[in-house]
């Protein structure tokens, strides 16, 4: 089945104040381009060409990045300008607004006209996998059509699955698709020696979409609930990926990305 996907950026990036909202944080740059243009690029490695971003008010600057051409001067300029001018010619980019701050589930829906038949792949910006001129690999697992939702995760250790979102799976093993029981919400005391931890990528089925709609949408409360009926019904797997993840949704996630690329990336951006 084809898939379309959905960026949620209409959060107000408290994590990030007092940049944010000043400065949207999808818009702070990450090798010479915008945390957000990385998520666009990686949707676009996947074979994804319909996206649609969810934002908020005061994020206009975020549609702008995508609608307004640049004008590139200089020599790197005008090489990164070419960069985002080939992206954009690879995808379609369409806009939605979130009015009031319902959290995640609310900001799916707001999707659910633009995926028509389609299943979605929903993207956090928070966590980037795949980055224009750094390298990695797209979680092209998720484009598994197996009729169920699926969520992408990652193995951390057992002391380190109390900082996260983690899979209780069905079964304990080291495959690449597991079986999901449910999602606990930074456990205490998890049961195993290594833990799935969830990366803020999934891919929905219709039937996880209505049963989003069938739980509170606040901004306090995500889609975990409607996850974690799908996952009751065995219809919600765990993609495992051992991709490193970068996470510039704090300030020290995004001082620790900056650095750890300043010393290993592959772009021609200096």
């Amino acid at each position: 089945m084809h898939c379309k996907a959905v960026i949620l950026a209409a959060g107000s990036g408290s994590r990030l104040s007092p940049l944010t909202p000043s400065i949207p944080k999808e818009l702070l740059p990450v090798v010479g381009f915008p945390a957000i243009h990385h998520v666009v690029y990686e949707m676009a490695e996947m074979g994804i060409t319909d996206i649609l971003i969810v934002l908020s008010d005061g994020k206009e600057s975020v549609r702008d990045y995508f609608t307004k051409q640049p004008v590139g001067k200089g020599r790197t300029a005008t090489r990164l300008t070419a960069r985002y001018e080939e992206l954009l010619s690879r995808v379609h980019v369409s806009f939605a607004y979130q009015k009031e701050r319902r959290g995640t589930g609310d900001a799916v829906l707001l999707a659910e006209p633009f995926m028509g038949d389609d299943d979605l792949i929903v993207a956090y910006p928070d966590d980037l996998i795949v980055m224009d001129g750094v390298g990695g690999k797209p979680p092209s697992e998720l484009l598994s059509d197996n009729g169920v939702s699926s969520i992408l995760a990652r193995p951390v250790s057992r002391c380190e699955a109390r900082n996260y979102g983690v899979i209780l799976p069905l079964d304990v093993g080291s495959t690449d698709r597991v079986g999901v029981r449910a999602i606990l919400e930074k456990p205490s005391d998890y049961p195993f020696d290594e833990a799935l931890a969830l990366v803020g990528r999934m891919r929905l089925t219709r039937d996880c979409v209505d049963e989003i709609a069938r739980h509170p949408l606040t901004d306090s409360v995500g889609i975990t609930l409607a996850l974690n009926a799908m996952a009751s019904r065995g219809a919600l797997v765990a993609a495992v990926t051992r991709e490193r993840v970068y996470d510039v949704g704090t300030h020290e996630g995004y001082t620790s990305t900056i650095r750890e690329i300043s010393r290993t990336r592959i772009t021609d951006y200096e």
